[in-house]
């Protein structure tokens, strides 16, 4: 009878059996577990690259987006729908330089629509959609400081770009340094 009594009685949590762990342990470990998730949601900075605006066919939409301290980025495009599924851009890079310079900015081969070494341009969306048209994802390690969002559309369309830099030197405090109005967190 008393097995099958230990066998359906509840168990204490693994951190109450640890012998010499105690309360000290559980704090350890529940500090650990909080840090870990903290990291993931504060060592990031936005960006808006491209302000949501209206570019004509053949009009040049383009930000420049300063790196400094960060070692990744991901860069969302974001596009109205188009008329037409074979409108898509008929320029879609990332560029990089050490100045803002226009004429600085050279393009990051991999990240060249449809040059060599890049990657090909998809058809554009016809309906609406809360996807990015292309998202960029950079490691900053061994890029130059600034790097340039440039987008071509082939027919009028709404294009804006958001980037947000992760694996800071020193984790952004407060909304500033975040580069936001308000940061809420729970």
């Amino acid at each position: 009878m008393t097995k099958i009594l230990r066998s359906i009685r509840p168990r204490a949590p693994p951190t109450a059996v640890r012998v010499g762990g105690g309360a000290d342990y559980l704090r350890r470990a529940c500090w650990r577990r909080e840090r870990m998730n903290m990291i993931g949601t504060h060592n990031f900075k936005k960006v808006v690259a491209i302000a949501p605006a209206s570019f004509t066919n053949g009009a040049t939409a383009s930000g420049i987006i300063d790196t400094a301290g960060f070692d990744a980025m991901t860069l969302d495009l974001i596009t109205s729908p188009a008329n037409n599924a074979t409108n898509s851009p008929t320029v879609l890079k990332l560029q990089e330089a050490d100045v803002t310079n226009a004429t600085s900015f050279t393009d990051i081969p991999q990240f060249v629509g449809g040059g060599a070494g890049g990657f090909a341009i998809p058809n554009e969306k016809t309906v609406a959609s809360t996807a990015p048209f292309a998202s960029f994802n950079v490691d900053l390690r061994s890029r130059k400081r600034y790097i340039q969002v440039v987008d071509v559309p082939q027919t009028t369309q709404i294009v804006s770009a958001i980037a947000q830099l992760g694996r800071a030197e020193q984790t952004p405090v407060g909304a500033a340094s975040q580069n936001v109005a308000v940061v809420v967190t729970g």
